[in-house]
């Protein structure tokens, strides 16, 4: 890591410890857990509150790639423990992106609850469902050891999918308009029709994208 990368990351570190202890949270820096010591693992950051205990991993974008089966691995290991979570943190030049790398479970409930009680507008429920695929797309591309830009760069997500042979070209030309779609509504554009066909298939895509992560 250079010297302006690792500048970077340990600004990251003390905002998230600043931001995690406003909310109440204990907070320590690169501790040494028992929990985790067969993963030879000290976290960046550890959050606790009321039983709580976030296990917190910083990356700075762009940046070398991940270790996918490394960090498949601690995931495994982290969500095993009843009331732990893992959040690897991206922090671009932009902003700072939370991914929870142990949401496999709720994600998947999440589609099967919005399936069976989705009521809501067209447009509000791609925002959703759209939202739902993103965040199956991020729990991949951390298993497969993509870069953390790609983790945080929602505008390329269909092509790295493509890319890395998760969908196909013809599923990315379907994904594309949904995007636009969704990038339009975003900003108060409502010019797209948009069908619960359409919002069945993009849950389908997260299911799929799931499907490939291990139980």
């Amino acid at each position: 890591m250079n010297q302006q990368a690792e500048s970077r990351e340990k600004e990251a570190i003390s905002k998230l410890s600043q931001r995690y202890m406003s909310a109440g949270y204990s907070v320590e820096e690169q501790p040494e857990l028992p929990e985790l010591m067969a993963q030879h693992y000290r976290p960046d950051l550890v959050a606790r509150r009321n039983g709580e205990t976030i296990i917190i991993e910083v990356k700075v974008a762009p940046g070398p790639k991940l270790d996918g089966p490394r960090w498949s691995t601690i995931a495994d290991a982290i969500r095993a423990i009843p009331g732990w979570r893992f959040i690897l943190a991206i922090a671009t030049q932009e902003a700072m992106l939370e991914i929870d790398a142990t949401s496999l479970e709720s994600l998947r409930a999440r589609i099967q609850q919005f399936r069976q009680t989705n009521g809501l507008p067209p447009e509000a429920a791609l925002l959703y469902a759209w939202s739902l695929f993103e965040a199956a797309a991020r729990l991949v591309f951390i298993r497969q050891g993509a870069p953390p830009e790609r983790l945080s760069a929602s505008k390329a997500l269909v092509d790295s999918l493509i890319y890395r042979g998760n969908i196909s070209q013809e599923e990315g030309d379907e994904l594309r308009i949904l995007a636009q779609a969704r990038n339009q509504t975003a900003h108060g554009i409502f010019a797209a029709t948009i069908s619960r066909e359409q919002i069945d298939k993009l849950l389908t895509h997260a299911e799929a994208l799931l499907a490939e992560e291990p139980t």
